[in-house]
């Protein structure tokens, strides 16, 4: 899987006062599907086909089909102690990543109107493309309970109701199911992207710029679901009339027909507008005893407009398997003004002020200063760092979106204790939804560090940084929720849904919304060695690049003071890229080593995720006639990534922010020149 092949061409010229470049390029990639990697070739979903079932009374449990045979279909357990329930395995038909096709564009020219004026433009133009395969749908719905007792033989219901002691049925019945007649499921995303900017830039005297441009751009992107999705009033109508049986496996001819007239296109557009105009000015001040002092002035307006439209069917929430949504819309306008100045008070020391302020149409203002400074106390060393505040409202789309429900599998951790879980709840509903009531994000941040060069060929660096956001705007991770409540927490806005019938009030859904969730603070250090040296004719070069956080603090929760993550699940302390390149007569070998350091499980700290270390390898030859070839490998060990012990099997076991499933990559790069 994941096969992919690029393609760019650059040209340009330069005549007379007109200079033009234009680049084209294309990019294909083929899907990965889990069931060609051995961790996620099975993975078991309680909606299957045949479906199981509920009755809606106080103490019943999900049960599963006879039709099911569990001696064919893997059982799996629901809710732990619950029974054995017919399964699916998603595993054989899911995809890790879409199949992808991509193609941009992109033109910059100017002209010279006369020696200290220029006309220029660019234009960019982007198409991309992914079509999804994922398992077919999974999903519920109701049987009315009196379609139940009017053809329990039909529906295969008789022999459970009596083994229940139960004539008939004593409510609806719920079926969680797997659309299995309906194909696997389809997503066509066609994302396009157009846009430009025209202006003129030009001298004032001999030591200042200046420039003004005007700039639009429009993107969209169409989702429609072409296989794989049903409308669920269709679906209950044909099992109302007896026309469709969920629970048969060989499909009749009326069944079929309820497939066909049932089968829809749910679609999702949403398009983006952006207009933005420009004027800045640079140049020299007057001398200091390091130089000229340089002053840059600009202001800035930005219009923003966002929409999303969703089929009526899904707004209703009436497709089988698709997240309730809804549509939205919202705009905002951004007026700004910046200005930066350098001090270069000695040959030896300068120092940077800056400061912008913003006004937004929708969240007031703000101004954010920065101050810097570089200082070289003796030749081969420089000192440098930087302070700066900085402020970011929440985006339309956060303020503006539509209630959307998504399905998560957790750990009920308030129902079987925050150590005793074993089993998860799959699929459990996720509500949320925008927040009209956002506050903005401020943020502080510094570094400082140095720069050296002991030796010719020879360099050192390292920095210090730290970061403090406050009123972070995120959302609340539903199992952190779950295991805080747990511990006897209560939130705000959090709603908990349980099955009322369910004997052990299985998990159906959890509403959180988005939030200003408090204060983070990120801190650590950068460090960097390059090495150039020769012996004879042959040139080698050392590189080695450590990242290591001290801590990664943040408040996960309203109300609750702060909380280490560092060194959780997908937080390692510590990063390192190490490389030698050897050259030679146009021919280079390169070997890089990529290191993550070990990181907690996800649910027992004493269980940790061990380090992942992987080799790159490339052999390249820059041939006589302008161009270069590159074989090479990533991953050429093909070392399997660490898996989570404490998560069930499929790619939950597989830190995904940080280990690719793509294992051992072949590639082959010809760069011309003509």
């Amino acid at each position: 899987g994941n096969q992919q092949t690029t393609f760019s061409y650059l040209t340009g010229v330069a005549k007379d006062g007109f200079r033009m470049m234009t680049s084209l390029s294309y990019r294909h990639v083929e899907p990965t599907f889990y069931r060609d990697r051995e961790w996620t070739e099975e993975g078991l979903s309680f909606y299957a086909f045949p479906g199981n079932y509920s009755l809606q009374t106080p103490g019943s449990q999900i049960t599963a089909h006879p039709n099911c045979e569990l001696s064919a279909n893997k059982p799996i357990q629901a809710v732990q102690g619950g029974n054995d329930l017919c399964s699916y395995n998603y595993g054989a038909t899911s995809a890790f990543s879409p199949e992808t096709t991509e193609l941009s564009f992109l033109n910059n020219m100017e002209y010279d109107v006369s020696e200290n004026v220029s006309f220029f433009t660019n234009l960019r133009a982007l198409k991309n493309t992914n079509l999804w395969n994922m398992a077919p749908n999974a999903g519920f719905f109701t049987i009315p309970q009196a379609v139940v007792n009017a053809s329990p033989d039909k529906l295969g219901l008789a022999g459970q109701l009596n083994e229940l002691g139960l004539t008939e049925a004593p409510s609806d019945l719920k079926v969680y199911y797997r659309g299995v007649p309906w194909g696997v499921r389809q997503w066509e995303e066609t994302k396009t992207l157009f846009g430009g900017a025209l202006g003129l830039r030009g001298l004032i005297g001999t030591s200042w710029d200046w420039s003004a441009s005007v700039s639009h751009s429009e993107s969209k992107k169409d989702s429609v679901n072409p296989q794989g999705f049903m409308l669920k009033d269709e679906l209950v109508a044909g099992i109302e009339s007896g026309a469709f049986n969920p629970f048969e496996t060989n499909l009749s001819q009326s069944s079929i027909d309820v497939v066909n007239s049932a089968s829809y296109q749910p679609f999702v557009i949403t398009e983006t507008d952006l207009q933005s105009y420009n004027f800045d000015v640079s140049g020299e001040l007057f001398e200091m005893p390091g130089g000229y002092a340089g002053l840059a002035l600009g202001v800035q307006r930005t219009e923003q407009g966002y929409s999303k439209l969703i089929d009526r069917q899904s707004e209703l929430d009436n497709v089988f398997g698709v997240t309730n949504d809804q549509g939205d819309t919202g705009d905002r306008s951004v007026n700004a003004v910046y200005a930066e100045i350098a001090l270069p008070v000695m040959s030896n020391l300068e120092f940077q002020v800056a400061a912008r302020y913003d006004d937004y149409s929708d969240f007031g203002s703000s101004t954010n200063p920065k101050f810097g400074f570089k200082y070289l106390p003796v030749d081969r060393f420089l000192l440098r760092g930087n302070v700066a505040t900085g402020f970011k409202a929440p985006t339309l789309k956060e303020i503006h979106r539509g209630k959307t429900i998504t399905l998560a599998d957790l750990e009920d951790s308030p129902v079987c204790g925050l150590n005793n879980c074993t089993d998860l709840t799959t699929e459990v509903e996720i509500e949320t939804e925008g927040n009209k009531q956002l506050q903005e994000e401020t943020s502080l941040a510094y570094n400082f560090g140095f720069v050296t060069e002991p030796i010719n060929g020879l360099a050192l660096s390292a920095d210090y940084w730290y970061v403090k956001i406050e009123d972070i705007i995120t959302e609340m991770d539903p199992q952190e929720v779950l295991d805080a409540i747990a511990r006897g927490q209560s939130f705000d806005g959090v709603e908990i849904a349980r099955l009322a019938n369910s004997t052990d009030g299985r998990l159906e859904r959890i509403k959180i919304p988005v939030l200003n969730l408090g204060e983070s603070e990120d801190s650590g250090i950068d460090t960097a060695v390059s090495y150039n040296f020769a012996v004879g004719a042959n040139r080698f070069r050392l590189d080695s690049e450590y990242s290591r956080k001290f801590y990664s603090k943040s408040v996960p929760f309203p109300g609750v003071s702060q909380k280490d993550f560092l060194g959780d699940r997908g937080q390692p302390r510590w990063r390192s890229v190490t490389s030698a390149i050897w050259g030679l007569s146009g021919h280079s070998v390169m070997l890089r080593n990529n290191i993550i350091g070990t990181q907690e499980s996800q649910n027992d700290p004493d269980l940790r995720i061990s380090q992942f270390s992987t080799y790159d390898l490339q052999y390249a030859w820059a041939h006589p006639w302008d161009g270069t070839v590159a074989v090479g490998a990533l991953n050429v060990l093909d070392t399997d990534f660490p898996e989570d012990p404490t998560v069930r099997a499929g790619d939950d076991t597989r830190v995904r922010e940080l280990f690719s499933p793509d294992g051992r990559t072949f590639y082959v790069n010809v760069n011309q020149v003509f």
